[in-house]
């Protein structure tokens, strides 16, 4: 599958989450939401070089990212797996309570999309 449709199928997967389970008006969350889904769905093409989550990074660091990842990974391994999977969502878990609280992001939801856009992918992709 290419990026482009990872992406939608995850980020359909973390928006319908946010709104079966949101009560009430919430737009810092459903950016963090969209952004998250967004990104987690092609955070497991991370071992490829040529993958498109390196294409948003600036100054074209991407290119320099993804060949010092390749060596260390190869395609569809740890990160096309449980381990993997599991290892994002605790990462995702860590980095989500560092958010300040008066930017009113619900960091449950925002948990939820990420871990169903990265789900997504490694169902998309068997």
């Amino acid at each position: 599958m290419t990026g482009k449709t990872h992406q939608v199928i995850g980020q359909l997967c973390g928006l319908a989450s946010f709104l079966h389970l949101s009560h009430g008006y919430a737009p810092a969350s459903l950016a963090a939401v969209a952004i998250v889904s967004s990104l987690g769905a092609l955070l497991p093409d991370i071992d490829s070089p040529a993958a498109k989550i390196w294409s948003y990074l600036p100054f074209n660091s991407g290119k320099i990212g993804g060949a010092l990842v390749n060596p260390f990974l190869q395609h569809r391994n740890l990160t096309h797996s449980i381990v993997g999977f599991a290892t994002v969502v605790l990462v995702f878990r860590r980095l989500l309570e560092h958010l300040p609280s008066y930017w009113g992001i619900d960091s449950q939801h925002v948990l939820l999309a990420g871990a169903l856009a990265y789900g997504s992918h490694l169902v998309a992709d068997s």
